[in-house]
This record gives structure tokens, C-alpha cells and sequence, in this order.
């Protein structure tokens, strides 16, 4: 009877200890407010500089006459030089959000929109390689003039849901997940002036490109925030996050000749290529930001207000679908570019709770 009894006990305590274990719940540890509407409102001033592979528009320090670059130099051609590519200065942008403070389990949510515009210009005096588009003629010499310009519209929408939970007296982490759209115009606009050898050797044959690839999408997001807090109401904070959209690209292509074509005739905005292309696909990102915080409640906890600054990343694979010719039209050799954008640089702002 007795040891029934203490077999009894024994499994009634780890019934009670599995019940406990159960109800556990990490303490939160997100800014609240009291007696407040548990909305936040944050700002913030982005000074970011994008840069994307595959804008690279010509090659400088070629001696002419010589081929183009749809032909295959000679051995005693001096194909040496220096490539030309599109190199964006630090421009801005910025973000702004709207949160809200759940009273359930502590939970909380965040809309934000981010905006960043930015372009350069770059030319190069020839002698110099056109390594964007197509003179359409037989015979030229290299390029006298070569400019490129670059046009880059970023727009992004994300919606979230997270729930920040203590992992430690002074570590705070902040796991989340949602949705993003995006919309990413950019375009690149190559001017071309050739010097021709024939039918008259001195004129000049100029050509405008246009290449497009517009993405507009949406997916899923989710990531981790997380916050190391010491003294004097400041704090370390990072940011990680990951998306996958899915969407459609608008990679158009179109060029146009100007001057005295290869037939001897003078030609004003002669469409010589002209191509369309619409097409579904999916694209990653990824997010990243490291920096330091401060924040302040006032008026017994009524309102808090905070300042932040940090360095942050953003990686997005697979972005430029640009289409161009690499040869003479006629050969068909069209060129679709993969290439990968980065925006990096300083992210500032303010939080301010009520």
C-alpha cells in the first residue's frame, strides 16, 4: 500500500511539472507604453549606394580604326584597355512605418514602405569599344563617344507579425514573418557615336539604346531582430531578414540609329532592333543591419521615443534581366544579363510610441 501510494505521488508530480512546462511563457520584452493606444510611428533617412553587376557600357584606351565589337581582332590589333562601367554615388531614400502593440500574448505587427531613387551618367571619349548594343554597319571605325546612363527606381511594401521575448537579462529577440511587395524599375541608356570608313570616310553614325528590366512582385518574408541592451538606455541591434517573391519582369529592348547608315542614306531615329519581353519569375533578397539605439520613456511610461543609427545591407539575386545585342543584328546573338544588385549604407531614424 505504501509504495503504491509513493508511485502515485511520483507520477502526480510529473504530471503538475509537465502542466507547468506547458504554461511557460517568455517574458516579453518589446517597448511598451502605458495606459497608451500601443501604436508606434518610426522614420527613418536612408544614404545608400546601389550597385549592380552587368552594367558594364564599354571599353576605353583602343587604338582606331579597328574592329568592332562583334569582330575578332587581329594579332596586330591592340585589344588592351580599360573596362567602363555605370558607378553610382551614395544618394537617398527613406522609410516610414506604422506599429501596433497587441495586448494578446504580446504579440505586434508593422507596416512599412521604403523608397530609394538613384542615377548616374558616365561617357568615355573614343577611341573606345561599344560593348552595349549594335553600330549596324560593316565597316566603322571604333567608337568617338560613348555615354551611358543609368536609372534606378526601388519601392517596397512589407507587412509583418512578430512577438519579441527576453532570452536573458540584458538580450532581447524578436522572431517575425509577413509579406512584401516590390516594385523595381531601372533602365540603362546607351549613346553610341561611330566614325565611319566608308562609303565617306569622316561621318559620323550614332546610336540611342534603351534597356529595361522592370520587376514588380510579391512574397513571403521572415526573419530575426535582435537587441542587446546596456547602460544609459542604449542598445545594440541587428536585423536579419529574408524574402522570396514571385513576379513579372519587363526586360523591352529597343535601339535607334542616327546619321549616314551603311548604304550611304541619312537616317534620323531608324529603328534597327526592337525587341519585347515580358516574363514570370521568382527572386530572393536578403537583409541585413547592425547598429547601435537609444530609447526613452517619458511622462510615467505614457510616451517613449528613440533614436538609432546602423550600417545596413540589401542583396537582391537575380535582378538585372537586361536584353541586348552583342553582334550584328542579323546574327541574332542576343544577350540576356543575371546580374545581382546590392544597397548598402547608413540607416537613421526615430520611434515614437504612444
Amino acid at each position: 500500500m505504501k509504495k503504491a501510494t509513493a508511485t502515485l505521488a511520483i507520477l502526480c508530480s510529473f504530471a503538475l511539472g509537465a502542466q507547468e512546462c506547458c504554461q511557460l511563457v517568455y517574458p516579453s520584452c518589446r517597448f511598451d507604453t502605458c495606459c497608451g493606444w500601443n501604436v508606434y510611428l518610426t522614420g527613418e533617412g536612408l544614404w545608400w549606394v546601389a550597385k549592380e553587376s552587368g552594367l558594364v557600357y564599354a571599353q576605353s584606351g583602343v587604338p582606331g580604326p579597328g574592329p568592332q565589337t562583334a569582330d575578332v581582332p587581329p594579332e596586330s590589333f591592340n585589344f588592351r584597355g580599360d573596362i567602363q562601367r555605370i558607378s553610382p554615388d551614395f544618394d537617398w531614400g527613406f522609410r516610414i512605418g506604422l506599429g501596433y502593440n497587441f495586448c494578446y500574448d504580446q504579440w505586434d505587427a508593422k507596416a512599412s514602405w521604403t523608397y530609394y531613387k538613384t542615377d548616374e551618367s558616365n561617357s568615355v571619349v573614343g577611341p573606345a569599344l561599344n560593348l552595349w548594343g549594335h553600330t549596324d554597319v560593316d565597316n566603322s571605325s571604333v567608337s568617338s563617344l560613348i555615354n551611358a546612363n543609368w536609372n534606378f527606381d526601388y519601392n517596397t511594401f512589407d507587412l509583418e507579425l512578430g512577438r519579441a521575448f527576453g532570452a536573458g537579462r540584458c538580450f532581447c529577440l524578436r522572431p517575425y514573418f509577413g509579406i512584401r511587395a516590390a516594385w523595381i524599375d531601372q533602365d540603362l541608356k546607351v549613346f553610341n557615336a561611330v566614325l565611319l570608313d566608308q562609303p565617306s570616310p569622316g561621318d559620323v553614325l550614332s546610336t540611342d539604346l534603351k534597356a529595361l528590366s522592370n520587376f514588380t512582385g510579391a512574397g513571403f518574408r521572415f526573419g530575426l531582430d535582435g537587441r542587446f541592451d546596456f547602460c544609459w538606455d542604449l542598445s545594440l541591434y541587428g536585423l536579419a531578414s529574408y524574402s522570396l517573391l514571385y513576379g513579372r519582369f519587363d526586360t523591352d529592348f529597343k535601339e535607334t540609329s542616327s546619321g549616314q547608315n551603311n548604304a550611304g542614306d541619312v537616317v534620323t531615329d531608324l529603328v534597327i532592333a526592337d525587341s519585347v519581353d515580358r516574363f514570370h519569375m521568382g527572386l530572393s533578397s536578403l537583409q541585413l543591419s547592425l547598429g547601435l539605439q537609444w530609447n526613452r520613456s517619458y511622462c510615467c511610461d505614457r510616451y517613449r521615443f528613440g533614436l538609432h543609427i546602423g550600417w545596413e545591407q540589401n542583396l537582391w539575386f537575380q535582378l538585372n534581366q537586361m536584353n541586348h545585342f552583342q553582334a550584328g543584328l542579323g546574327e541574332g546573338h542576343l544577350n540576356q544579363e543575371n546580374g545581382n544588385l546590392s544597397m548598402q549604407g547608413i540607416s537613421f531614424g526615430a520611434r515614437f510610441d504612444f
